[in-house]
């Protein structure tokens, strides 16, 4: 007699925890969030050939070596960034002198020894 009430319990149990299982939503990935300032593995001088560019903490100096860091350095201010790979990472910010925005992404060599962009190209 025993045996034949906890088949029903359990079977209730089951049924029960089954339920509570299936209504359960496994949660949604999320776009990466936009952080203000620049990444800390960026904040250097990074010179190219054609150009240069110095991140700072809170804004970016781009200069052309062609003519000369005073010539043609303009700061990029109110500079947001997202991480968005394995060292990628994607930035924007505005220019007061050409009275634009920049959304500009940068990716790191494994060994954080050179910086591409899609900046120039």
């Amino acid at each position: 007699m025993k045996k034949a009430m906890q088949l029903p319990v359990l079977l209730g149990l089951g049924l029960m925890l089954g339920g509570v299982g299936a209504s359960y939503q496994v949660p949604t990935a999320q776009a990466a969030a936009w952080h203000t300032g620049t990444p800390k593995v960026l904040r250097h001088k990074w010179v190219e050939k054609g150009f240069g560019i110095h991140f700072y903490k809170k804004h970016i100096v781009v200069w052309d070596r062609s003519v000369g860091w005073l010539a043609t350095a303009h700061p990029w201010i109110n500079v947001r960034y997202q991480k968005i790979g394995k060292n990628k990472y994607r930035t924007f910010a505005y220019c007061p002198h050409d009275d634009r925005n920049f959304l500009s992404t940068w990716k790191l060599s494994a060994n954080h020894k050179r910086l591409n962009d899609d900046l120039h190209r």
